[in-house]
Formats: C-alpha cells, structure tokens, sequence
C-alpha cells in the first residue's frame, strides 16, 4: 500500500495494489524495479509437502486454516528487523 500526502488540502491520499500490474509505472520502479533500492531473495523449498499444504492453507478457501497459520508465523517475527 502507498501512502501519500496532499499538502494544499491537508487529507491523505491512499493508493492500494492487488499486484504489480497494478501499479503506475513510477511507483513500480520506486518500489520493486529499481536495482540500487530492490532486494532479490532466492528460497528454496526443501520440504515440497509442507509446502504445499503452506500454499493450499493461504490460498485456500478455508479462513480459519489461514488466519491459524498466519497467526503462529507472526510469533516467529522478529519485530526489531521489520522496515517498517
């Protein structure tokens, strides 16, 4: 989600994206293109199975096996490396 900020009438402006093609082309090279501020991560998946249920949990149609897993991953996070 983008925030923004119009000075002249002092009211937020909010921008939400369900994807990238989403985006207007500026804020996508802001916020995913732009080498010098991007991070590429590589995962591997070593445990295909769980993987799988993990992928079915959260896209899934069940909201109680989503919002479960979603919950005991947030007690995993350490709070102090968010960049938020």
């Amino acid at each position: 989600m983008f925030y923004a900020c119009n000075t002249s009438l002092f009211k937020p402006l909010f921008f939400s994206s369900k994807g990238l093609g989403e985006m207007m082309p500026a804020q996508l090279w802001e916020t995913t293109m732009d080498p010098d501020e991007r991070v590429l991560k590589k995962l591997v998946v070593e445990d295909a199975a769980e993987a799988s249920v993990v992928f079915a949990s959260l896209m899934g149609t069940r909201v109680d096996s989503r919002k479960e897993l979603i919950q005991n991953a947030a007690k995993m996070i350490n709070l102090e490396s968010l960049d938020i």
